[in-house]
């Protein structure tokens, strides 16, 4: 065999591996920079869909209680629905605190309409349910409102009570009794400020929570509701 052949040879070889070497090269750039971006962009977005499990009638349901608390929160006088689910509760909490004593039955009112919707709230919250526990956040905010327009007829009395007759007509009533043995009756804006602020923080809490979760409940509880 000639030189001449053998350098032909030995040239087409290494010509085809050079050729094969950049093939090669290119082919793991273009994959490098190319298809991974676009891969892991998608799994993003399926990612972001996955968890985005939005109910457009849970939104506006969420928004509907929202706009209706917050009105509750702004104007308590006005009242509420569910002052009437309020009342019985009530009056069952002096029954169930009265063995702990005089003050403790008269304070058991307000603190048991506050206390039963609480429990539905942590009810819904340990089953994993945070939806419902957000709109049940809403009850527990209206209920403190409610015990706030009781605390804040302490001094003046006129709210018309259980008895048919205000306080000032000689029916008991239970702020007054407290805040006069607890010595801060002469504070009874403050204390009742106190609580329509601590309300109106759980209607707001309510609603920011109930928005929340309509749009990133898990999927079980949207089956299930």
């Amino acid at each position: 065999m000639s030189r001449s052949s053998c350098s032909s040879q030995g040239t087409s070889f290494y010509d085809r591996l050079a050729g094969f070497l950049a093939a090669t090269l290119a082919k793991t750039w273009k994959s490098s920079f190319k298809y991974k971006p676009f891969r892991s962009a998608g799994s993003s977005l399926e990612a972001l869909s996955t968890k985005m499990n939005m109910s457009y009638r849970k939104l506006i349901f969420a928004v509907i209680l929202s706009a209706y608390f917050l009105w509750i929160a702004a104007t308590p006088l006005n009242g509420s629905f569910l002052d009437l689910v309020d009342l019985p509760i009530h009056e069952t909490g002096h029954l169930i605190f009265r063995p702990f004593g005089e003050f403790m039955m008269i304070a058991g009112g307000s603190l048991f309409q506050v206390i039963v919707p609480a429990i539905f709230v942590a009810y819904f919250w340990w089953y994993e349910k945070p939806y419902s526990a957000a709109i049940v956040l809403f009850w527990v905010g209206q209920s403190i409102i409610n015990v706030y327009i009781y605390a804040a007829d302490a001094v003046f009395m006129q709210l018309v009570l259980t008895s048919g007759l205000t306080g000032s007509e000689g029916s008991f009533h239970d702020w007054n009794y407290m805040l006069t043995r607890l010595g801060l009756l002469e504070s009874t804006k403050i204390v009742a400020g106190i609580i329509r602020g601590l309300g109106t923080l759980t209607i707001v809490g309510a609603a920011v929570l109930s928005v929340y979760h309509a749009c990133y409940s898990p999927i079980e509880e949207f089956e299930e509701i």
